[in-house]
Order: structure tokens, then sequence, then C-alpha cells
């Protein structure tokens, strides 16, 4: 393609857009993240119950074990990581898995966080409707864990598995975004060599003058 006999603006435009739809292109190329979540909130039956974040804690370590991931990743419904478990141990796919799951903890308005603590369970997956369903396996997971307990507390649900629409990786707008900009400094680039090949070429016609 011949670019020096072209304008900046006309280079602007083609290159800007030649980089808008490669960038675009190449997100679809990434494995998508979609991320779902439900929120829990725990209220201690004891008078003086110990502390509500270690309550969590304890629910969480329970979760996070191996027995109870392996059930959830090997559910027939679910069918988790089916790819992984063909090339990869089956500890290393359990691990994968943990780094896949947050919880967080989440601040109670008003007098609801003197007696209750919520948290969120967070789980990042590539297909969306595979993380809603393991997001209501792991809430299902924290009820039973709970009523296992020597003292079960009251465990409720807040907010139930959402189901994600977009993807939280990539995020197509901003990549195109950089392919636009790519586009437009390769122009600006374009464009400078070009004037200064015009003005050594001024330079020697006006010496061989």
């Amino acid at each position: 393609m011949q670019f020096s006999t072209w304008s900046f603006p006309k280079l602007a435009v083609v290159l800007g857009t030649v980089g808008m739809l490669a960038a675009l292109g190449s997100s679809y190329l990434l494995k998508p993240e979609y991320v779902s979540k439900a929120t829990l909130r725990i209220t201690p039956v004891a008078a003086q119950p110990p502390s509500l974040n270690e309550m969590i804690r304890q629910l969480v370590t329970g979760i996070l074990s191996r027995a109870s991931l392996s059930k959830i990743i090997n559910d027939p419904r679910l069918n988790l990581y089916s790819e992984e478990r063909k090339t990869k141990p089956f500890e290393d796919v359990i691990e994968e898995m943990k780094g896949n799951i947050q919880v967080l903890f989440v601040a109670l308005p008003g007098k609801a966080g003197a007696r209750a603590s919520a948290f969120d369970v967070e789980f990042t997956y590539p297909d969306g409707t595979k993380a809603r369903q393991t997001v209501q396996a792991l809430v299902n997971a924290f009820m039973v864990q709970n009523l296992s307990s020597r003292q079960p507390e009251v465990l409720d649900v807040l907010d139930a598995a959402s189901q994600p629409v977009q993807p939280r990786f990539p995020d197509r707008g901003s990549i195109t975004m950089m392919g636009l900009i790519l586009g437009l400094i390769c122009a600006a680039l374009i464009s400078m060599i070009q004037r200064a090949r015009n003005r050594t070429s001024i330079s020697l016609l006006a010496s061989n003058a």
C-alpha cells in the first residue's frame, strides 16, 4: 500500500480503522472471563458470639477444601475444567479453581452491622452460565457447611448468583480504542517521515539549482 502521497487525515482514517478492526478481531482470540456473584449474610445465634469474620473464615476454609471443590468440579451438570483435566493433575485443577474463587467481606450499614456480617462469593469462568451455576453450588456448600458445624449460625442469601452478560475480560471497548490509538500513532509517524523526506528533496533541489 502506497502511503507516500497520502495526506495525514487520510492516513489517520485508514490506519486508525485498520488498527481498530485488528484489535477488535484479536480480542476474540482471548479466553473470556465471566464473573458471577452472590451475597450471603451470617447472623450469630449466641448472645456473645466469636468474631463474625472468624466465622466466615472457618466456613471459607471448609468450602475451599479438596473434598468440597472436588465435588463441585466433578458434578456432571457443571463439568468444570474439562479440558484442563485432560492435561493437568487434578490437584492443579483444584488450585486453579481456588484462584478463581473470591470471598469478599461486605460492610452492613446501620444497626444490622453490629449483629451480622455479609460477604460476596465470586467465581470467574470462561462460560457465564457455568459461572452462575458454580456460584450457586458454592452457596449451597456454604449452607451445608454451616449446618454441619457444632453451633450453626443463621446464614441467608441477600443476593442470588448473578448471570453475567458481558465478560469482565477482555474489555473489547478498551482494546479497540488502543487499536485506534496505535493506528493514529503509525499515521503520525508516517506523516513525519514523509515531511522529512520532502524537506530533504527540496534542500537537494535548492543546492543543485
